[in-house]
Order: C-alpha cells, then structure tokens, then sequence
C-alpha cells in the first residue's frame, strides 16, 4: 500500500527530515512469530570488497587493528548496488559509522549523510569529536536529530568514544584522543529489485584532520514491515514519544513508527491532516523569504513572525540550508521569535520523516 502524502511540496519535505538514533526499541516478544529477514549483503571489510562499491579502499585502526572501509573525506560520495533483491517491503540497512578525529559539529557544518538513491534521506546529521572544555559551540552536534534542527552535547548517541586510538595535535590542549562509533540501525519501505545506497560526508579539512569509515554493515530484505502487529497503545506511546525534547527519545520512537509500516503510516496521516494546510502555508513563505521582490519578503517575514513558535523549525531549516540571502533572513526572524520551537511542530516534522521512510 503507497500513501500519499501531499501535506507540503516535495522540496519542503525534504528540508524537515528528522533523523533519529540507531534501534527502534527494546525487546520485541513478538519477533518469533513473524517471517525471519533475509540478509541480502553482509561485510566485516577484513577482506578486499568487490564492485558493488564505488570506492573499495580499506583501512586499519592504530588501535584493536579493526579493519573498516575508509578512511573517506570531503568530496567521497560512496555507493553501494545490490541486484536481484528477492520479493520484499522493507529493507533494513544496519552498520557501525567510524567519526574520525575533529569533526566539528555545529560550529562548522561538520555532516554525514545517508541516502536511498531516487528515495528517502536516511541520515543528514552533525557530529563531533573537538571537545573542549565548557559550553562551548565546538562541543555541539546535531545527531541523533536532523541537521540543523537540533543542537544536542558531542558525542550524543554514541556506542564508544576513544576506543579505535586515532588523535589529534591541537595548538592549545595538544595530543587528544579523537574517535567514536555510532551503530545504526535503519529500516524503510522499499520493493525494487535492486537498490543503491549513498554514503557521504560534508567536511571542512583534509583527510588527516576529518574522516570517517564503515564496517560491520548488514542489508536485509523484510517480506513485510518488522512490527506490523505492535499492539495499539504502544503505538499511541510513540506518538507521544515523537514529540519529546529528549531528542534520543524521540527519535526510537520515530524509528519504531517506521517499523510498524502501513499501520503507522495510516495513523499518521490521519493525525497530520488538520495541520495540512497551515504547514503548506508554512513552507510557502519560507520559500518566498528568498523571493527577489521586497513586497514578497515583507509579507512572508509578517506571516512566519505570526505563526511564532511553529515556524521556527522550517526557518531553522532554512537558516542551515537555503540561499545566503534566504539564510540572513530567516536568521533575522528567528531573532524575534527566539530559538526554542513548538514542541507540537517537532512532532509534525517527525512524523513527516516517518511518512516519506513508508511511501
């Protein structure tokens, strides 16, 4: 079943994807029941890879020797074909993401992405490892939410930090340990005989100063969604879940969602449609702040400072990736509102995610 899903233009809804931490939940007892995954594609990178992937070059830890696929930098955009994928709905993508030396996070765009080609964004996310001391912007990164919606302290979500034994000489602190693992773990809808997978990064140093790699990276093909059957009130959970400021939280529930498949799909929608045309109007002023007409910007500024709290994640948005014009402006009527969203319209925006991951 396909749902439509018309609440904002394709290029608007590709702004809001929210991005959520690796496992959707606890454990399911229900799992036993349902018809096993099939794993289509499964590589430690302890030996050579082979044409499936656009860059095949490997590399070794200082530390434990743990082989991965990398180092890769700024400018890689590495892909993965599978072919003659057996009948399935859901495709899950699973794999441990190597963040190497002084990723900066928020300060300076430091992202990984993750992206279905010709479908869903899986991961847009910051990271960091340039952790100096106090509250500094250095020690901010985005994951596990989406980039630039949420800011989150360095190293949030992480599965090990320091253990792979690369560093970094900084000229004020020195030698410091800069690693971390994040394990992920990403199911969406999918029916294709074959798919590509796109791997990549938008860093701001070269390959000895900011990298990162993959290993341990399992594809399985679902015959049908992972939870279908999860009973009502725990869905009713990660409803309310979806809207928490607890950004991990929010985001297992995102992917737990994801994993209920058409029911969840149908909830959704369901719940979105009163918003479905103040989210459009939303995202129609947004684009018109970059309009060259003064008249235009003017009124678009006046509409998104009366919505106040709901436009400020679709103006966060655009803050971080539109125009440099429609930057400054946006930036400027984010100073009046203020920083903090509607808690209600990060739950939109979620769900929203969720939506376009089931299509």
């Amino acid at each position: 079943m396909k749902h439509n899903i018309p609440l904002i233009q394709a290029a608007f809804l590709a702004i809001f994807m929210v991005c959520g931490p690796a496992g959707a939940g606890e454990s399911d007892p229900g799992a036993a029941t349902r018809p096993a995954a099939k794993t289509v594609y499964s590589c430690d990178f302890d030996k050579p890879v082979g044409p499936e992937w656009t860059h095949t070059n490997r590399d070794t830890t200082p530390k434990g020797n743990r082989s991965f696929l990398g180092q890769f930098g700024k400018g890689n955009v590495v892909g993965l074909s599978l072919e003659k994928l057996p009948p399935h709905k859901f495709l899950r993508v699973s794999f441990d993401l190597l963040i190497i030396r002084t990723w900066d996070g928020d300060k300076d765009g430091d992202t990984w992405r993750l992206a279905v080609a010709n479908g869903s964004t899986l991961v847009c996310a910051s990271f960091t490892n340039f952790l100096f001391p106090g509250p500094q912007l250095d020690n901010l990164q985005s994951y596990p939410a989406r980039y630039p919606l949420c800011t989150v302290p360095g190293r949030t979500g992480a599965a090990e930090n320091d253990t792979l034994g690369y560093s970094f000489r900084y000229s004020t602190l020195g030698l410091r340990k800069a690693d971390s693992v994040y394990r992920m773990v990403l199911p969406f809808a999918h029916r294709g005989a074959s798919v590509r997978l796109n791997f990549s990064a938008t860093l701001n140093s070269d390959l000895n100063d900011e990298s990162w790699g993959l290993d341990n990276l399992k594809v399985e093909a679902l015959p049908e969604a992972p939870r279908k059957d999860m009973p009502q009130e725990e869905m009713a959970k990660l409803w309310t879940d979806l809207g928490s400021n607890d950004v991990v939280r929010a985001g297992k529930a995102a992917w737990g969602l994801v994993e209920v498949g058409d029911r969840a799909a149908a909830m959704l929608s369901k719940k979105l449609a009163p918003l479905r045309k103040q989210m459009k109007a939303i995202g129609h002023m947004v684009r018109e702040l970059g309009d060259e007409r003064y008249v235009v910007r003017r009124r678009a500024a006046k509409a998104l400072r009366e919505h106040g709290k709901l436009a400020v994640h679709a103006l966060m948005a655009a803050k971080g990736s539109g125009s440099a014009e429609l930057r400054i402006r946006a930036s400027e009527i984010l100073e009046q509102i203020g920083p903090e969203g509607d808690p209600e319209a990060a739950r939109i925006f979620r769900a929203i995610w969720v939506l376009e991951l089931l299509r």
